[in-house]
């Protein structure tokens, strides 16, 4: 049985709150789903070693954030990396309000909150499913929710996630952070990795994985250059209007490694492909040309 397939489910993330004696807290968590329209119902599942956890369980209510892609990884840090159990996550924490059921909702990086009060719950182990009706929910933006496939992009996990033992809570504790985050978002630790090593990309760099002028493969081969060696490709990406493909950026690593890289090294790998492309241009054309099926003026 290959577990990797649970990988490839989608996920979104989410802060999710309860408030009980005059105590908020919160944390965060990847499964909330609408479980029927008629009445409105929302169903999540949580972790039983969470506090909020177990608020829940004894008050009956919650409010679930949906993050955006605008969360910062400081939210996530401050709701998934320590405990509510010795720590009041809302002393000195402003980006919220309250909701009508008196629990607060998150107010920056959210797209929606919806608050619920809850009617059923089943044990499933290692968490509990928490199915409610809805009693209030508000869209506060229209920016796309966080998932699975944006993977926390480079801001979740800009702080070096990949250290030991760095404030991970009870049911995380004795983990590396880079396979929590990994639980989170439903991916290996090996691709959070790859993720993190991004982050040692330049800014010029990171732009053209953004736009989606290069791929997300070569990048991470090119993060391991120097950083005066990422401006050198980025000058060359520019002289020859070609992005590398991943066997050119390991070809271009292995050089960086072995001290001999250049702009101009770097130029010739790059335009190789322009070089093709032309060749195969040429050929297109003079067989268009031998057939006399089209006129072909090449300028």
């Amino acid at each position: 049985m290959d577990r990797k397939a649970m990988y490839k489910l989608s996920y979104g993330l989410f802060v999710l709150t309860a408030r009980e004696d005059g105590k908020d807290n919160g944390c965060i968590i990847n499964t909330a789903i609408q479980a029927a329209s008629e009445p409105n119902q929302l169903s999540i599942c949580v972790n039983k070693a969470n506090y909020t956890h177990d608020m829940i369980q004894r008050t009956g209510k919650f409010t679930v954030s949906v993050l955006s892609q605008k969360a910062q990884f400081k939210l996530f840090k401050h709701f998934g990396f320590q405990s509510g159990r010795d720590t009041n996550k809302f002393e000195a924490f402003e980006q919220c309000a309250r909701g009508t059921n008196g629990i607060y909702y998150i107010t920056e990086g959210t797209k929606a909150y919806i608050s619920v009060t809850v009617t059923k719950t089943e044990d499933l182990g290692s968490h509990t499913m928490f199915i409610g009706e809805i009693t209030d929910m508000e869209v506060l933006s229209n920016v796309p929710s966080v998932a699975y496939a944006y993977k926390m992009k480079y801001d979740a996990i800009k702080k070096k996630a990949g250290r030991k033992n760095c404030g991970q809570v009870d049911h995380n504790t004795g983990k590396r952070s880079i396979d929590v985050i990994g639980e989170l978002c439903g991916d290996s630790a090996k691709q959070v990795q790859r993720y993190i090593k991004m982050t040692e990309l330049i800014p010029a760099l990171l732009d053209k994985v953004d736009d989606g002028s290069m791929g997300f493969t070569p990048a991470v081969q090119l993060s391991y250059l120097k950083k005066k060696e990422q401006q050198e490709i980025i000058d060359a990406m520019e002289a020859t209007q070609c992005t590398p493909s991943l066997s050119q950026s390991i070809r271009i690593k292995k050089l960086s490694e072995a001290g001999k890289l250049t702009e101009s090294e770097a130029e010739g790998i790059l335009g190789e492909i322009k070089q093709k492309e032309a060749d195969r241009v040429v050929f297109k054309n003079e067989q268009l040309y031998r057939s006399h099926t089209i006129a072909v003026e090449i300028g």
